[in-house]
């Protein structure tokens, strides 16, 4: 009796110990290492999404498009056996190339009468589209008569959008890759310039299950790169490393190292809320900044112009159309000017969780500091030699003596020159 005392006494002071430090351990914790790409942080790490692109071409630069809630799915493109409608997909690789944008075009979406199961539930409301093809040959035309149409137009092609949600897609893993093998076969016929990206999936499946079923099938051998859908599980864009560091773990053990990872679709879902504009502004700079930190080589924002989905509005309504709202799309503009052409040494946090990112641009040194939630003062080192700080508005202030300045969570860039 007295050993069974003693076992619940010890079992109730390791809950006791435990319960405190399981709740320590759910405040956002940094990644233990960064891996940015030793490259310089090209121009296509900037994609972006848009719905309404022939009434609301975005005001910032970007280079990438994904084709994406812009009603070019199979479902749009032939809802009927043979009666194909291309004038919309047709303008907007116009509209690309005016530009000078590249487009990814996201198959898949079965139209009702291609479909094995015509009656399941759509995110669209459109029965059907979730289901894989029940003849493949029916998937087989329609990816070579897309691919043709569009031989050196449309180079990036990604098989499915989130297949790991029902709504999006109802099959099984194993069909999914039979889909992929067809899809990658015909469209490197068709141009072996095509460039094939595996479904872009979420985190709706504990550890990547969905993709490690996928994977664990051959479906990465179809695939140029791989694409992840890496949304913030919080408020805080930190976060965003620990997924992408496992993601590239399945990676690894699947021997896919080797390719580069997109992230093709990411914003902030915050329900119910619409961030304030600093803090919209500082979460797309921030945003970026882990992303390519962390290993991903493109990344499109969603999106340009959602006003229902997303909690984060780069543009407003005004009832007729969409206008910008100039500060946070700005910040979309700044971080681009502060990244492109730079390479990225190392980013990290340090012993007081303030963010620190060293870059270079033709051999001159800068830095990006930010502290992801407290005000605090950062002493400037001395012998970075900085002249100049700079802001997500574009606003430059030089250093003073004290080199003493007051950070929080809206990133500021660090020069030597007065002017960056």
């Amino acid at each position: 009796m007295l050993r069974l005392i003693q076992r619940w006494i010890v079992i109730f002071l390791l809950v006791a110990i435990a319960i405190p430090i399981a709740a320590l351990n759910l405040k956002p914790q940094p990644p233990s290492t960064m891996n940015p790409p030793a490259r310089a942080i090209p121009a296509s790490l900037f994609g972006m999404h848009i719905h309404h692109a022939l009434e609301n071409w975005p005001t910032v630069p970007f280079s990438q498009w994904r084709l994406w809630d812009a009603y070019v799915t199979w479902g749009d493109l032939e809802p009927q056996p043979g009666a194909w409608k291309f004038e919309l997909l047709d303008r907007y690789v116009a509209l690309a190339a005016q530009h000078k944008v590249e487009l990814l075009l996201t198959l898949g979406q079965t139209p009702r009468w291609a479909a094995a199961r015509p009656n399941d539930e759509s995110a669209y409301g459109n029965p059907g589209w979730p289901a894989e093809p029940k003849d493949l040959k029916d998937w087989r035309n329609y990816v070579r008569t897309v691919a043709t149409r569009y031989r050196g137009k449309i180079r990036y092609y990604e098989i499915w959008n989130e297949p790991d949600l029902k709504r999006f897609y109802s099959g099984s893993a194993e069909k999914m890759v039979e889909l992929a093998q067809e899809a990658h076969t015909i469209l490197k016929q068709v141009d072996p310039q095509i460039y094939v990206l595996s479904p872009g999936a979420t985190n709706g499946t504990p550890d990547f299950q969905w993709q490690q079923d996928y994977f664990r099938r051959g479906g990465g051998n179809y695939a140029d790169a791989i694409s992840q859908h890496f949304y913030p599980s919080s408020a805080v864009p930190e976060d965003l490393g620990k997924s992408i560091t496992q993601m590239q773990a399945v990676m690894r053990k699947f021997g896919l190292a080797q390719k580069p990872l997109w992230n093709t679709e990411s914003g902030w879902l915050k329900p119910g809320e619409i961030a304030p504009e600093r803090q919209a502004m500082a979460h797309i700079a921030r945003t970026y900044l882990i992303n390519w930190a962390s290993g991903v080589q493109r990344f499109y924002w969603y999106a340009w112009d959602n006003q229902t989905a997303v909690s984060l509005h780069l543009t407003k309504s005004d009832g007729k159309k969409l206008t910008p709202v100039t500060n946070v799309t700005n910040s979309y503009a700044q971080i681009q000017t502060w990244l492109v052409g730079a390479k990225m040494q190392n980013c990290a946090p340090n012993s007081a969780q303030t963010w620190v990112c060293n870059l270079t641009r033709k051999g001159q040194p800068f830095w990006i500091v930010w502290h992801p939630d407290r005000e605090l003062t950062f002493n400037v080192p001395k012998n970075w030699q900085v002249r100049s700080v700079r802001d997500l508005y574009g606003k430059s202030q030089p250093l003073t003596g004290s080199r003493q300045i007051a950070i929080d969570f809206a990133p500021v860039l660090l020069s030597p020159t007065k002017q960056f």
